[in-house]
């Protein structure tokens, strides 16, 4: 799931997110 949230969000906040 973590992948489906990079395409929908920048990875960047991904990483801080998570």
């Amino acid at each position: 799931t973590k992948e489906i949230k990079v395409k929908i969000i920048p990875p960047q906040r991904d990483f801080g997110g998570a």
